[in-house]
């Protein structure tokens, strides 16, 4: 071992140098660099790999493999460690460079040794040895064989490293690099830090050298959608600002790698967890694999990343196959992905290993055309493949739904065929692009089909169209007086629904009911083509004619929240339509219609029966209800929304013998977020128990803590401050209406 241990009081200095340069070259490259597709570009046709490992059941090393194949991938990952050398990994490696793959094979010191780097020779010499042994070992195979050295460096708490230690680790193994002339990749940063990449990039190519391949990690599953905004680098407020969607931190990473000297840039890993997605979806496995081939259609297009590997192959949390295992390694598969942990006869293949195939089949080798990366949330790509033959990919951003005949005016002749995210065939046209990517295919080039990019890209931001809903579609509408949306059922005609629907109808038709007439209008008709169903007409007044100028209407509040919950598995009375006008929406009159809930009632109705000492409700327990709605809010909750004027009268009820179902009303003020922490569930509580006497507020809480799992601390002084509040507005309202009598 020939390098010495670097010298912290030389290190330190050179790596906030280092580290100040980073930020001075970050802070102008967002500026320069874009963030949308610049066609044209060529796909990389060894652009897919995926991230393997086996398990000590032989068998799984021909299953992994065979699906290997089977996505027509030529390259894998592989993590090799101390234990490696003789165990399960090592045969796995053997089969695949048998078999002729291409390895990225991920060497890195035990987490143990890792935290002794620089710190205890013996760590040292043991890290030097163990890659002197693979490097002789499998040096010979170097048209098959790329060495990545160590294992998400930024992530200590996985991979044991320090900042110094993992340059350390690298100075140690140098030497080793140009005597075995082997193909070297680094340094594998965790996540979008570009500052990481410039320090230990700028730290490796003083000591030695850099690696002709570098990489990454570029995880965006925290800011959820493959094409958001990533609002994590310098807050909301310079989210839309610094436009930091994939595209534009591929390039940047790849900036920083070729302004070093790397020739190539990796995204070793990426993944969504199927846990993740549980929180904000209703079908994870399908929204897995939705933003997997969202995540590479982008990844391909911005031309800044030579290969991407998905993450584990098999697993139960992120695998595109699922293991059947329970819980989750205790390091990260992102930086160890050790084992398949699950028996080999519970393996099964999820939809996205269907979406990363038709990923690899479709985009390998094709060349990118024309693009749109819309801001508007509107996503199209044209591509053209080496058999002279063309298809588009399109889908919209999630929650919205755009016609397609806005895309495609023409009528469709027989030489197009549509294929859905896994590849499945569609026997019909569909009438919509929305959250899941459609394949449009054409037996050859054909220019009339393209849609204008221009007036894609310019078109205004999209309405809320995809709403969970059987037997109808959502469209939108524009005339002179209005804008909005309306759901039309299948089999009846969009002039008549219109004519049942728009604002002058429903004031003019008879009142089955009027509810509430105050600032808020709430009454109910009967039309012909929708059945019964529930208007309300929201007038803004006093400050809200100023604070509403800089919002949407609150129809339209009502509407994207009503898809939102929807979408989450949160009823809501089914959205019909909402219309408002094109200037001051928020201060103008506007109109949000729904589904009747016959025979509904409402918590407070509950509430009302349970302090009149009632033995039951409509002949259902009053524990049973409390258990109902306790757990409706806390489930509300789970799914990240807020009502934020959760009265009793707010949560509808409807019966089905001895069975009741929640519904939210009212919900134009509700906040939706990713998840949501004490304070915010305590805004819900407080309003949802003031109508109990405290034991009856105790046993609400205590059903809602029992879904929650733990305990909710201080609801009792929430709800107390809360009954504060409301007696001294009353307190108020009183003195004033007596000052107004006298």
């Amino acid at each position: 071992m020939k390098n010495k241990p670097l010298n912290p009081l030389t290190f330190w200095p050179q790596a906030i140098g280092d580290l100040a340069l980073g930020i001075y070259t970050f802070l102008h490259w967002p500026k320069s660099l874009s963030s949308r597709v610049d066609p044209p570009v060529t796909v990389n046709e060894q652009f897919f790999g995926i991230n393997i490992a086996t398990s000590s059941d032989e068998r799984s090393d021909d299953y992994v493999l065979d699906h290997v194949r089977e996505l027509g991938f030529k390259h894998v990952r592989l993590d090799f460690t101390y234990d490696s050398i003789g165990g399960d990994a090592e045969r796995l490696l053997h089969k695949a460079l048998d078999q002729g793959l291409e390895v990225l094979l991920d060497i890195f010191p035990s987490f143990e040794d890792a935290q002794q780097i620089s710190k205890d020779p013996g760590a040292d010499q043991r890290w030097y040895e163990f890659v002197e042994t693979i490097f002789s070992r499998y040096g010979v195979h170097k048209d098959q064989l790329i060495f990545e050295i160590g294992n998400t460096p930024n992530r200590g708490k996985w991979s044991g490293f320090s900042s110094i230690g993992y340059i350390n680790a690298w100075n140690i193994v140098s030497p080793l690099m140009d005597k075995y002339d082997v193909r070297i990749a680094g340094p594998n940063i965790s996540d979008f830090e570009p500052l990481g990449n410039i320090s230990y990039l700028r730290a490796m190519k003083r000591i030695s050298q850099v690696p002709p391949i570098h990489t990454t990690n570029l995880f965006v599953e925290r800011v959820i959608e493959p094409e958001a905004n990533d609002h994590r680098v310098l807050g909301d407020w310079a989210r839309d600002w610094l436009r930091l969607n994939l595209v534009k931190k591929a390039r940047a990473i790849d900036a920083i790698g070729k302004e070093l000297g790397c020739e190539e840039t990796y995204c070793t890993y990426k993944c969504w967890t199927i846990r993740r997605l549980n929180r904000w979806s209703d079908d994870p496995e399908q929204k897995q694999a939705d933003y997997l081939m969202r995540y590479m259609v982008l990844a391909a297009t911005s031309g800044a990343l030579d290969r991407v590997y998905w993450g584990p192959l098999v697993c139960n949390r992120d695998g595109i196959i699922d293991c059947g295992a329970e819980g989750y390694p205790e390091v990260d598969n992102v930086s160890h992905y050790r084992e398949i942990r699950g028996n080999f006869e519970d393996y099964r293949v999820r939809p996205a290993f269907k979406a990363l195939k038709q990923a690899n089949q479709l985009l390998a080798g094709a060349t990118c055309i024309q693009a749109v990366h819309s801001q508007n949330g509107i996503h199209h790509f044209v591509f053209v493949n080496d058999q002279q033959q063309e298809f588009h990919i399109s889908w919209c951003r999630d929650g919205f739904s755009l016609p397609i005949g806005l895309v495609y005016p023409n009528a469709w002749d027989d030489e197009v065929s549509f294929t859905n995210v896994l590849g499945e065939t569609l026997t019909t046209a569909p009438t919509q692009i929305n959250e899941q990517p459609l394949v449009i295919r054409f037996n050859s080039i054909h220019p009339r089909w393209r849609p204008d990019a221009d007036k894609l890209a310019g078109l205004p931001d999209m309405t809320v169209l995809n709403i969970p809903a059987e037997q109808r579609q959502y469209l939108p509408f524009n005339n002179s007086n209005w804008r909005g949306a309306l759901a039309v059922n299948d089999g009846q005609n969009l002039d008549d629904t219109l004519a049942a629907l728009l604002p002058e109808a429903l004031e003019t038709a008879p009142v089955d009911h009027l509810i509430r007439d105050k600032r808020n209008k709430v009454w109910n008709i009967t039309t012909p083509t929708n059945g019964t169903l529930t208007i309300k007409l929201n007038r803004a007044v006093g400050g809200k004619r100023l604070s509403y100028r800089f919002l949407p209407s609150k129809g339209k509040r009502h509407w994207d929240n009503a898809a939102a919950m929807l979408r989450a598995g949160i009823n809501t009375p089914q959205p019909v339509a909402y219309f408002e006008r094109h200037q001051l929406s928020g201060i103008e009159p506007n109109y949000y219609v729904t589904e009747f809930l016959p025979g509904a009632f409402s918590s407070r109705d509950v509430f009302s029966s349970i302090n009149n000492g009632e033995a039951d409700f409509r002949g259902m327990s009053h524990e049973y209800l409390l258990e109902t709605i306790g757990n409706f809010v806390c489930r509300m909750h789970d799914a990240g929304i807020i009502h934020r004027d959760l009265s009793s009268g707010n949560i509808l009820l409807t019966q089905d013998g001895d069975t009741a179902t929640p519904y939210l009303i009212d919900i134009g003020r509700a906040k939706l977020k990713k998840k949501l922490n004490l304070r915010e569930r305590l805004i819900d509580v407080m309003r949802i128990v003031y109508k109990l006497d405290w034991p009856d507020r105790e046993r609400l809480v205590s059903y809602y803590e029992k879904a929650y799992g733990k305990e909710v601390k201080g609801w009792r002084q929430a709800a107390k401050y809360y009954e504060f509040k409301q007696r001294s507005k009353k307190n108020i309202k009183g003195k004033l209406k007596f000052k107004k009598k006298r």
